[in-house]
């Protein structure tokens, strides 16, 4: 287990040493707490970040519903949305999905390619049943789904951005690829 250096207040010190306390277990305590509120307070940030996005594709799908009142479909994407967005905020602070989430993003949350496409048509796909009736979009499903996607996504980009970016390994050129020279 490694070990680390605390420096206390003289008076704080003698405290301790008076009440025989032992700061290995008190410190750690400390710090798991600590650790606690700040991975809490970054899934929190996550959740808003990400309930924020969904309304701004509620607003961008009724802005679209009023150039196409023909088209019903964004209209409902819209008031999906809305309810997606209510949903997302009401989630606990440890589902599962938006820790995956919290250390991802970057805020405000930035989705990439698919993950924008997966919420701009929730609700919006028309499936329905019978007699017409719209099967409700699973919020559950899309949360799923979204962090996955988003997930990969950004998984892929760094290790792209990585590939791209690979050390030079001496004076002539040569890099992890080989000589770069072409001369071998």
């Amino acid at each position: 287990m490694p070990k680390a250096t605390i420096y206390l207040p003289d008076d704080l010190a003698a405290e301790a040493k008076a009440a025989d306390l032992s700061l290995s277990p008190v410190c750690q305590r400390a710090i798991r707490e600590e650790l606690d509120r700040v991975n809490a307070a970054s899934v929190v940030k996550a959740r808003e970040s990400l309930a924020s996005y969904v309304e701004e594709q509620a607003r961008w799908r009724n802005m679209v519903a009023e150039d196409y009142p023909e088209d019903d479909r964004n209209a409902h994407s819209a008031a999906a949305l809305t309810k997606l967005a209510a949903w997302v905020r009401a989630l606990p602070a440890d589902d599962a999905r938006l820790v995956r989430l919290s250390g991802l993003f970057i805020d405000p949350i930035s989705p990439t390619e698919d993950a924008r496409r997966l919420t701009s048509r929730y609700g919006f796909d028309r499936v329905k049943v019978g007699g017409g009736r719209w099967v409700p979009a699973d919020p559950d499903y899309w949360l799923g789904h979204f962090v996955g996607v988003y997930a990969t996504q950004l998984e892929a980009a760094e290790e792209e951005e990585r590939a791209t970016h690979l050390p030079i390994d001496d004076e002539e050129g040569s890099s992890a690829l080989g000589n770069a020279g072409g001369d071998g």
